[in-house]
């Protein structure tokens, strides 16, 4: 099976040991922003818990935002909720946008520290900086999955 960011939203039925989720915010005890937007009526597609989001430009009153491509601004990205799978526009989302630690997935074998980067078209992580957003700092060492594997991530805003 090939990388599927959709394959890492699947609760555990173990209630004393729940498996982390993509998107998740893990409570590290940083001092974490996070903001409550509205997805965007100009957004087509659904986004997933850990996807990029950038402001739209003509967003006026609650703040409005759309997926991120490699060229935009991150806002941040979208916080797992459990009462929602998919989100679509009208939707809306709490969104990390810096200091905190999110679940991300990769497929790479990346160590910890390492300065890691959003593939926008996939969603997964990379170490590789090229046409990519850049997500943050890894805060845990993994190893190579074909499949891929959850990590922790600060996510670090960028400098304006």
């Amino acid at each position: 099976m090939a990388f599927d960011k959709t394959t890492f939203y699947a609760h555990s039925l173990n209630q004393f040991a729940p498996n982390r989720i993509r998107g998740e915010y893990l409570d590290w005890g940083l001092n974490a922003h996070v903001m409550e937007v509205e997805i965007d009526s100009t957004q087509a597609t659904a986004l997933y818990a850990g996807d990029p989001v950038a402001i739209v430009a003509t967003s006026t009153g609650k703040l409005k935002v759309k997926a991120a491509a490699a060229a935009d601004r991150v806002y941040g990205y979208i916080l797992y909720n459990p009462k929602h799978e998919t989100y679509k526009a009208g939707d809306i989302v709490s969104v990390l946008c810096d200091g905190g630690v999110i679940s991300e997935a990769t497929t790479e074998a990346i160590n910890a520290g390492a300065v890691v980067y959003m593939i926008p078209a996939t969603g997964e992580i990379t170490t590789t900086s090229t046409n990519n957003i850049k997500m943050g700092i890894s805060l845990q060492k993994t190893s190579a999955s074909t499949d891929g594997t959850l990590i922790a991530v600060e996510v670090i805003r960028q400098a304006i």
